[in-house]
Parts: C-alpha cells; structure tokens; sequence
C-alpha cells in the first residue's frame, strides 16, 4: 500500500498573493514576477484579483486560497480589485 503524501500547510495571504505573481496579470498586464500597477497606497506586495484568478485557473493558487482571496475582497469583488499590501479592498 503507498502512503499519501503529507498535506501541504496552508499559506497565508501574503504568500499565496506572492504565489500568483507567477501569473500575468489580466487588468494591468503586469508580466510574470513583475508587481502589479496599482495605487502606491497599497502598500508592498499588493495585486489585481484579476492576476489571482489567472494562477488559480493554472494551478498556482488552490480553489480553497481562492475562496479565500474572494472573501477578503468582499463587495469590492471586481477584476481590478486591489487584494493585500496592508490595504484592504
């Protein structure tokens, strides 16, 4: 019988946010790795919804994480939502 790999821990928002830089972003068109155009307000580290999105539907970022981001939006629920850096949606 083989055993199952342990379960990845869960990741927090900063990390699953860092996590879907891996994608490009579908509101601003920032490249892969490249931060998002967003208002300087935001604060590090923040990105579209819409980028999120594009690595959840490439496998980068899971359904549960998704869900999550979703929640954090909000009613700010938007492509061009602007999700972490310290500043909420």
């Amino acid at each position: 019988m083989t055993a199952r790999p342990a379960p990845l821990p869960p990741r927090t928002m900063p990390e699953i946010l860092e996590a879907a830089r891996r994608a490009t972003c579908g509101q601003c068109w920032a490249r892969p790795l490249e931060p998002c155009a967003v208002p300087a307000d935001t604060g590090p580290g923040a990105c579209h919804l819409a980028r999120v999105d594009r690595a959840a539907r490439r496998g980068v970022v899971t359904a549960a994480e998704m869900a999550a981001i979703i929640t954090a939006a909000g009613a700010a629920l938007s492509p061009a939502a602007v999700i972490g850096g310290g500043r909420q949606p």
